[in-house]
């Protein structure tokens, strides 16, 4: 509820939110979702505003949700319950529902997302590098929920290297559970495709499948690491790392060739980065003096 730099005040944040729905309602690749920060940053009259517009759109509703023990405990004071039923109360879990991070959450409320056909986007390198915790994935994939993977932003997650997140996904678990076969390259490799693609509405694509839309990534399978490859999906998620995919397709499109990136300039974002963090830097010296 609080200021943004983004946007200014809340309501602000609502118009510009409803703009950009309306803006790209059509488009066949640019999907807008809903996104409060969390039940802790905004008032449950927020949260209603929000699932209105997400009801209003068909849009998905983004939100972080159950991240960490703090804000359970900051929920449950505030409102006598788990974050996950406040938000079911405020009639938020159903099938458009992003519920990012999902860490501190039990059976019951594992039973509240599968009955609202809720999709989880689970962030483990962020909850690991901010000491959240691990999010219960072999419970959600028992349970029936899809499971997709993301990064979270690079506050908390330096690099947003989803190969990476596949392999801390599938290692973190089998380490807790003393058990190597708990979650499988199989299942991190549909975390990251498939089922971000159910998570985020895009039918067709996710798959390599006649009438999908063609999103490919190409690996360099040339690299030392990537040696000798007995199974591709095992490669894929315990050996390749980001920097040797070389060539990116999105919907038939290439945006990448031989590592380099076609619609943008590296360069001039890389100084666009530096002049940025020099702002940073000066604001933050300035308020050290007051």
């Amino acid at each position: 509820d609080f200021p943004s730099p983004g946007y200014g005040p809340l309501e602000k944040g609502l118009k510009l939110t409803e703009e950009l729905l309306q803006e790209f309602s059509r488009h066949p690749k640019i999907k807008i979702a809903v996104s409060p920060h969390t039940l802790y940053t905004c008032s449950p009259e927020t949260i209603k505003k929000c699932i209105k517009l997400s009801e209003r759109y068909s849009a998905p509703l983004h939100i972080h949700l159950a991240e960490n023990s703090e804000e359970i405990a900051e929920i449950r004071q505030r409102h006598g319950k788990h974050p996950v039923e406040l938000l079911s109360e405020l009639g938020g879990v159903n099938e458009r529902l992003l519920a990012v991070h999902c860490v501190k959450i039990g059976d019951k409320e594992l039973e509240i997302l599968y009955r609202g056909g809720a999709r989880v986007i689970s962030c483990p390198e962020s909850n690991l590098k901010l000491g959240s915790g691990v999010a219960p994935l072999p419970k959600m994939l028992s349970a029936g929920i899809c499971v997709a993977l993301g990064t979270d932003g690079p506050a908390s997650n330096n690099d947003l290297d989803l190969l990476s997140e596949m392999r801390t996904a599938s290692l973190i678990h089998k380490g807790l559970a003393e058990d190597p076969a708990i979650i499988s390259a199989k299942d991190v490799f549909a975390m990251a495709t498939e089922n971000g693609a159910l998570a985020l509405h895009f039918p067709d694509t996710g798959k390599l499948l006649p009438g999908y839309r063609a999103d490919l990534a190409v690996l360099d399978l040339k690299k030392e690491n990537l040696q000798p490859d007995y199974n591709p999906l095992a490669l894929l998620v315990y050996s390749a790392k980001a920097g040797q995919v070389s060539d990116v397709m999105v919907d038939g499109e290439f945006i990448m060739r031989n590592h380099q990136i076609l619609t943008v300039d590296e360069n001039l974002i890389i100084e666009k980065i530096h002049e940025i963090k020099e702002q940073i830097l000066a604001v933050l010296k300035n308020q050290k003096k007051m």
